[in-house]
């Protein structure tokens, strides 16, 4: 894992239960409620960037999601999609 990687979640509080329902009512699919970007990685933990509901931030680690995570290579370059 490194810095500028994007990752996928399935939580299981309330909010990500009625995004997922609400993805199955318009697709009929859904496997994942939240999306996030390593931002940097900092004495052995990563911290990411994603939308809460008071905003964009960058100060969670990555172990504070709960449930179901995947972390990946994005496909374009790090850098652009850091800044």
């Amino acid at each position: 894992m490194q810095a500028g990687d994007i990752g996928f979640a399935r939580t299981t509080k309330i909010f990500g239960r009625l995004i997922r329902l609400g993805e199955w009512l318009k697709f009929r699919r859904c496997e994942w409620n939240h999306m996030f970007v390593v931002d940097r990685i900092e004495n052995g933990t990563a911290y990411i960037i994603q939308a809460t509901l008071r905003g964009v931030t960058n100060t969670a680690p990555l172990g504070s999601l709960k449930g179901t995570v995947i972390v990946m290579s994005p496909p374009c370059d790090r850098d652009k999609l850091l800044e």
